[in-house]
């Protein structure tokens, strides 16, 4: 079991406050002994206690940030308490005491956004400090870790964890009715809330006055300020000004807000500064529009338009306008507040925080070896995971041969290494060794995961020699001639992209079935979406709108693109049936050149360019959503059927055609490459497509129930959690 000591300085409860509380709800506490130390006076103690959490009270120690007894006392408890980690939030102190006395994993959260240093040298001086008194940080929105950044902090040092909410329940119409009078709220009253304290940061005048806009035209709307705080009589004098009394209540503290939120039709936050909004979250979690200031982390809570509506800050008259949109049409709330629902169950769980916070309390550093990053399933396979992986909180570094996927991975702040992994030549294996052992020495990599046989090799020599965790993905059955069984090493544990590939090990391996789990290919459903902007592609190869597009992607090697060519060669019949046909052809490979020469004589013998070859791409995603029928095998496939189109699974190892409900479990069974299935005709590839392109109805049909199997089954976050477990395994 790890132990875990959290130090919070807060005597309030605020952001800080309800993001630890809401971890300490969720936390395994089979794997980490947590405990928390705090000033004694402060507001946290019975809501810890409530949760079982023991609780260690600091003398003296206030607000602020630093204070030398604090210091001491906190070193004196940790080198008692011996804490594998400290998780400080917002003391100094603690991070200086942990520091000090050997605390192995010191992790900082940052709750809030500061202003800027201006003055060079305490600048300087706050960004040494963050170096060398955390061992990682916790931003809790994209702009709270643009303002580490701004202070000097590494960005690769930064981790984001957004605030997740437990899902708020409705209660009954009862319930609610006997709140409504308990507050003087009439049946009919529209009420808009505001839940923050009462301090100048949250703009609570910027609210009250947009209040008195909104009365001047609505007189049955009530405004609901919920919490307390410095300005309390301040903000009360304010509303007696604006002789607005009747309409504006202050509940006060109340403890349990989840009976508040449910009397609320408008949730509105009015801060200057805001690094995410809890209250906001937790209104989207019953389905209330939100409408919010245009600040900090607040833009990535509100969708403008979407799920509220995002105002300028200190503008109580565009506030006004947003909230009259929303009280005056009760379906416009209902379609924001359903949205705000799906957004925070994407982003904003509790689940979702406490397992991104879990993975960084066992922060491992993760090494993925392919071949290479052109287009091809396992490289998007190993893409894919090496995002989930670092969302979940693990350090990944990936090697390859390199590719146009490099960029993707740049772009996800994710380390690649150009490692000459992609043939068997003894000169790039013999670099690759001496390359991989420099990587793995240098980064101090806790696990290596290779995917492919000469990365598996490779590492697998290394592994005997330096005594890492090894772990291996087998995307395809590869043959075992020529003494290549002997040189293929699976790790101490393999992950199978499909039953039949498992099966494939066992019978050619002599693998125990126990070391192996089998995964899926996980595909992001926002991007292999058909509602994203194709406008550039369109552009580029020069598409007709309303022409019938039939898209194929495949990698165009010699063992991979024999349907390349079997559309090709009935490319001519089928544009005699299709006048407005385009057929567009992604991928390069080993056969590209023999493929251009045929298809240039094709397009010449049509007069007019038929089919387009689009080479190597990045942005297939953007190619899948212009199709009208979807052609290929294996992710791609997957892909398509996310982007909600009708997919002829066609391949080099056979064909099972258009998929429907009645050939998933075929296509499942050889993880969608028509493995075992009957060779490719091309009289019935013409036949399948035709027939699919005439019935407009069925290929929706078929479009939406991809999607909605993609969603089931076939998630990223799937894919990750599966290699999270077998990693869990290695490391023990």
């Amino acid at each position: 079991m790890i132990k875990v000591i959290h130090v919070i300085s807060d005597t309030n409860i605020g952001g800080a406050g309800i993001w630890l509380i809401n971890l300490l709800k969720g936390i395994d506490k089979g794997k980490f002994l947590v405990k928390v130390a705090l000033p004694k006076e402060s507001m946290l103690i019975d809501y810890l206690d409530d949760l079982g959490i023991e609780t260690i009270k600091i003398p003296g120690m206030s607000d602020n940030s630093f204070d030398i007894k604090s210091v001491k006392f906190l070193y004196d408890l940790f080198k008692k308490e011996k804490p594998y980690i400290v998780h400080t939030h917002a003391s100094f102190s603690a991070r200086i005491a942990a520091k000090i006395s050997g605390v192995k994993k010191i992790i900082y959260t940052k709750h809030c956004i500061d202003i800027e240093e201006k003055i060079l040298i305490r600048k300087k001086i706050k960004s040494i400090i963050n170096k060398y008194t955390s061992t990682s940080v916790i931003a809790v929105s994209n702009a709270v870790k643009e303002n580490l950044i701004l202070s000097g902090v590494c960005k690769d040092n930064i981790n984001i964890v957004y605030n997740g909410v437990d899902e708020i329940k409705q209660i009954s119409y009862e319930e609610k009715q006997k709140i409504r009078q308990m507050f003087g709220i009439c049946e009919k009253d529209i009420v808009i809330g505001i839940v923050a304290r009462l301090e100048k940061v949250k703009g609570h005048e910027y609210f009250i006055k947009a209040a008195a806009y909104v009365l001047k035209e609505y007189k049955n709307v009530k405004f609901l300020i919920v919490g307390t705080g410095s300005r309390e009589e301040e903000l009360k004098d304010l509303v007696k000004q604006l002789k607005i009394e009747n309409n504006i209540i202050f509940t006060g503290y109340i403890k349990n807000v989840e009976k508040i939120f449910n009397i609320i039709d408008i949730n509105v936050i009015s801060s200057i500064s805001e690094a995410l909004c809890f209250s906001l979250i937790e209104g989207m979690s019953i389905k209330k529009p939100s409408i919010g200031t245009d600040v900090g982390g607040i833009k990535e809570v509100i969708k403008d338009g979407y799920n509220g509506y995002l105002v300028p800050k200190e503008n109580p008259q565009k506030l006004a306008e947003s909230m009259k949109k929303l009280a005056k049409d009760e379906n416009l709330r209902k379609y924001m507040g359903q949205n705000g629902y799906e957004f925070m169950k994407k982003f904003f769980t509790l689940d979702n925080m406490v397992r991104k916070v879990e993975g960084i309390y066992m922060n491992r550093k993760i090494l993925l070896a392919l071949m290479g990053l052109n287009i091809g399933g396992a490289e998007t396979h190993v893409v894919e995971l090496a995002k989930g992986l670092k969302k979940e909180g693990f350090d990944v570094i990936v090697v390859s041969n390199g590719g146009v996927y490099e960029k993707e991975l740049k772009e996800s702040f994710i380390k690649h290494y150009n490692v000459p992994l992609h043939n068997k030549n003894p000169i790039n294996m013999i670099k690759s060794y001496i390359l991989l052992k420099k990587i793995i020495k240098k980064e101090k990599i806790d696990l290596v995961h290779a995917h492919a046989r000469i990365p598996g090799f490779i590492c697998g020599i290394l592994h005997k020699k330096m005594n890492f965790p090894f772990v291996t993905t087998a995307h395809w059955v590869f043959t075992t001639k020529y003494g290549l069984k002997y040189i293929t090493n699976w790790g101490q544990k393999t992950i199978a992209v499909s039953e039949d590939i498992k099966r494939y090990l066992i019978d050619n391996y002599n693998i125990n079935e126990k070391d192996i789990k089998v995964t899926i290919n996980g595909i992001d459903t926002d991007k292999f979406s058909s509602d994203i902007d194709t406008s550039d592609i369109i552009n580029e190869f020069n598409l007709k709108k309303d022409s019938i597009k039939i898209v194929y992607i495949s990698r165009l090697d010699k063992d991979r693109a024999d349907v390349a060519f079997d559309l090709v060669d009935i490319a001519k019949e089928l544009s005699c049936e299709i006048n407005n046909l385009e057929i567009i052809i992604v991928g390069s490979g080993n056969v590209f050149d023999k493929l251009k020469e045929k298809v240039e004589n094709i397009n010449k013998s049509l007069g007019r360019e038929v089919i387009k070859l689009a080479g190597a791409r990045s942005d297939v995603n953007k190619f899948v959503a212009i199709a009208d029928v979807f052609i290929g095998v294996s992710r791609s496939a997957l892909e398509a059927m996310s982007a909600q189109k009708c997919v002829i699974l066609a391949g080099n190892e056979g064909y099972i055609g258009v998929l429907d409900k009645q050939k998933l479990d075929s296509a499942i069974e050889s993880n969608f490459t028509c493995r075992g299935e009957k060779k490719t005709d091309k009289k019935v590839l013409k036949k399948d497509i035709l027939d699919i392109l005439k019935d407009n109805d069925k290929r929706l049909q078929i479009g939406l129930w991809s999607r909605q199997i993609i969603k089931d089954m076939y998630s990223v976050e799937k894919m990750v959690k599966d290699n999270i477990d077998i990693y869990t395994q290695v490391l023990k």
